[in-house]
């Protein structure tokens, strides 16, 4: 061992915190390598949210077309700006699933989706994970009430990479809302697979109380969704009683 060069690198150290009040050092050794983990993470980030591929226009199973309904610009804002698909998926008897598909452009694309839709005027009434595409790819299912409507909200969250491997988040409240994002975020990151992130929902409409129509229609789609991004992955690098 070089005590010579450990020496001399222990001299540079404490000569560049010199200035600097001993009790203060460790904060801002922290808030360096805060910014350096901030760098990689949005850096990594920003090449793998090049990564969106083309989801399907219909569905043949059951007749369902699509039709684009972009995100507004507060939301697009809001989640960092990234590439996205906003889609609505009709079948003939006028039902909808709608879905949201976002390339994990930065941290604040991974937003809770209680937490935003909670801005909406909705409160999740129930939830759980869902092996939806197989063992160990599960969504995460929540049902969600408008407190002044009384409309109820089945939607699925999760997240791709190319691999068709799924993650979730635990529900977190709003105040909570930052570490699991930041979370997934460094963990996307570290591991180097672009991801993309899915929201797919539908109203439970009332003649449907159990939400079993809801659940088919919306396990349906995000399954076909979940397929056409794993299909995707080949070419890497393009572009009454809650029903839980």
């Amino acid at each position: 061992m070089n005590f010579g060069t450990a020496s001399a690198a222990s001299n540079a150290t404490e000569a560049a915190t010199s200035g600097i009040p001993a009790p203060f050092r460790p904060l801002i050794i922290a808030f360096a390598v805060t910014a350096l983990l901030a760098l990689f993470v949005g850096t990594r980030l920003n090449r793998q949210g090049q990564w969106l591929p083309p989801v399907p226009d219909t569905i043949v199973g059951g007749g369902w077309s699509a039709t684009d309904v972009p995100l507004d610009a507060a939301t697009l804002k809001e989640l960092g700006n990234p590439k996205v698909y906003g889609r609505r998926y009709t079948n003939p008897f006028n039902e909808h699933v709608d879905a949201h598909i976002i390339a994990a452009t930065s941290i604040e694309s991974y937003h809770e989706p209680a937490f935003c839709m909670a801005g909406y005027g909705y409160t999740t009434t129930a939830q759980k994970n869902l092996p939806l595409f197989g063992p160990g790819n599960r969504v995460r299912a929540l049902v969600l009430r408008g407190t002044t409507t009384g409309q109820r909200i089945l939607l699925y969250f999760w997240v791709q990479d190319q691999e068709g491997k799924t993650s979730t988040q635990s529900s977190f409240r709003s105040y909570q809302d930052y570490v699991p994002r930041l979370n997934l975020g460094v963990r996307a990151a570290v591991d180097g697979d672009q991801s993309c992130i899915v929201r797919a929902y539908t109203v439970i409409h009332p003649a449907d109380p159990s939400g079993r129509q809801a659940r088919r229609n919306l396990d349906l789609v995000a399954r076909e969704l979940y397929h056409a991004l794993k299909k995707g992955s080949s070419h890497r690098g393009a572009p009454g009683e809650d029903p839980l």
